[in-house]
């Protein structure tokens, strides 16, 4: 038989390729009956399943360090030629996770408020003796005016030559400055809503023939700002007080260097903090509305004393830190925290780890002591290990984001496509019981599915590429499952991602921002637009509001639906 094997093999080996070898291999592989030969096929398999997909990643690497090297000799690096039919490895879950709806069309018209009535009569005399008026049919048209509307206001001016003085008349109610609010308002619609650019935008209001300077602009476009930062924080404050929160972090740009943006959400509010790293430092401090980590709070109490040990910080420092804080009840600041621990302790200001675990204790204790922004009680995440402890409940992972591991995994070996596809299926039904458990849930169903997890993810499969993400999944079991201890929690981060999108298409448009006050204001503007989409609000009327000096907060909107 072996040497029947090996003449089939080598027979057709030189005009095939390595996808059709492996698959002609396996084929043959099935004639084989000793099973410690077809155990030494299952390894073979595997191996080489792991050294295709480490081949495919060195050669990617290859390829950017040899651009890498060309870009740095003067040279340019391949072009990046996009094929005309583009494929890309899809690993996106949105099919396997959605449930198809029947589709129906709705009725639009009655959600569309009417401005204006215009009755289209008919001549009579057209008609024959016999007809009579039944009813008015409505067709509407949806339209809207745009038009400069620059208005010359003629003041009057009086001159007393016995009082040698001069009177001038009042300027009317409906002035409001050289740059009306209306226009106000539609540039910044357009800026903050529209993701316009500044020079598109004064592009456009040149070609109306209105006069604005680029000082004028950036004036309107930063105006409120006060405002704007107290909604962002009462935003924030507000959404807070539902149980359960999600977060993510994309990469940020401010005056060409690289900055993150922490993304606060659930499905009533959104808010965006943009710092300068993505600690977990940084984390607390968009918790609690920071903008600036050197501002959050730090503090010394028996908690502190409890995660310095788990945070395994020698006894030495503990000691020290004991001494110097132990009368010292008050916060500080971060700022003040090291500065004053630099002073009294540079031993324990040297040493970057220990002190970074230090700082994070006291930061921590204070979080969870103050009261000004709700402390979360679950936080739904990706796996990333900065986001562990903030949750002071559970900590729940994405069930999206591990199936993105799954649907990485490439297998060129058809018994490993049919072991991963087998899977798969048993994985998504799993996730629709969950589903399923969300609006049902009950003790029984609860047990159930706990323990069914144990059934479906074992890993016993003749794939090791899919044993490992099996193993993932099992060391993440409890934070996986934290909706059977709280239905109302969403099985996935997507809400999260999707507002870290709208960040990266500001990004993309806008590039960075230049002023830390331009920052704060980009930040505020994303927060209370995204949470009105969310809260179905009219934003272009908040916005007239915010410019008329008339603001209408959306908190009261978001504790309405909270509590609905």
């Amino acid at each position: 038989m072996g040497l029947s094997l090996a003449k089939k093999l080598q027979a057709g080996i030189n005009t095939m390729d390595i996808e059709e070898r492996i698959s002609s291999l396996y084929k043959l592989s099935k004639e084989i009956n000793d099973p410690h030969i077809r155990l030494i096929f299952d390894e073979l398999f595997d191996i080489i399943e792991e050294l295709l997909t480490r081949n495919k990643e060195l050669t990617q690497e290859n390829q950017k360090l040899r651009d890498e090297i060309n870009r740095l000799k003067g040279e340019q690096g391949k072009p990046d030629i996009k094929p005309n039919k583009i494929k890309r490895q899809d690993i996106s879950s949105d099919k396997e996770r959605s449930r198809k709806k029947k589709w129906k069309k709705q009725a639009k018209k009655k959600d569309i408020p009417i401005d204006k009535e215009v009755q289209c009569p008919i001549d009579t005399s057209t008609l024959p003796p016999d007809a009579k008026f039944k009813y008015y049919d409505s067709v509407i048209q949806q339209d809207i005016v745009f038009e400069r509307k620059n208005t010359l206001f003629k003041i009057a001016v009086y001159y007393s030559p016995s009082k040698n003085k001069t009177y001038r008349a009042a300027l009317p109610p409906e002035y409001n400055g050289y740059h009306g609010n209306g226009l106000k308002s539609f540039i910044v619609t357009l800026h903050n809503v529209c993701d316009v650019t500044f020079r598109k935008i004064l592009d456009f209001i040149h070609s109306t023939k209105i006069q604005m300077s680029q000082g004028a602009l950036s004036s309107i476009l930063l105006d409120n700002s006060e405002w704007l930062f107290q909604e962002k924080q009462d935003i924030l404050r507000a959404g807070l007080v539902v149980s359960y929160a999600q977060a993510d972090a994309t990469a940020s740009r401010f005056f060409g260097r690289n900055y993150n943006t922490q993304i606060i959400c659930n499905e009533y509010f959104t808010s965006y903090t943009t710092l300068q790293n993505r600690t977990r430092l940084d984390i607390l401090s968009a918790f609690q509305g920071l903008d600036d980590r050197n501002n959050l709070q730090l503090i010394y109490n028996e908690e502190t004393a409890h995660l310095l040990d788990i945070a395994k910080v020698p006894v030495n420092d503990k000691a020290k830190l004991y001494s110097m804080f132990e009368t010292h009840k008050d916060p500080l600041s971060l700022k003040q925290f090291s500065e004053l621990v630099e002073k009294e302790y540079p031993e324990l200001y040297g040493k970057k780890v220990t002190f970074t675990k230090v700082k994070e204790a006291f930061a921590f204790s204070f979080y969870h002591s103050q009261d000004e922004y709700p402390i979360i009680e679950y936080l739904i995440t990706d796996d990333a290990s900065e986001y562990n402890n903030i949750a002071i409940l559970y900590h729940a992972l994405c069930w999206v984001h591990d199936a993105r591991y799954y649907k990485k995994l490439m297998p060129v070996v058809p018994g490993h496509q049919v072991i991963r596809d087998d899977f798969m299926k048993n994985y998504w039904e799993y996730y629709h019981s969950l589903l399923d458990y969300k609006e049902n849930p009950t003790e029984k169903s609860k047990e159930k599915l706990y323990n069914k997890f144990d059934q479906i993810f074992v890993p016993d499969k003749k794939y090791a590429q899919l044993i490992t993400c099996i193993k993932r999944t099992i060391q993440n079991k409890e934070q996986l499952l934290v909706v059977l201890e709280n239905p109302d929690i969403p099985l996935h981060n997507n809400t999260s991602e999707l507002g870290a999108r709208q960040k990266a298409r500001k990004r993309d448009i806008s590039y960075h921002t230049m002023t830390p006050k331009g920052l704060k204001i980009q930040d505020a503007w994303m927060t209370i637009i995204q949470t009105g989409k969310k809260l179905r609000i009219n934003i272009y009327s908040y916005i007239k509001n915010v410019v008329n000096k008339s603001p209408q907060s959306l908190v009261d909107n978001i504790y309405q639906c909270a509590n609905s």
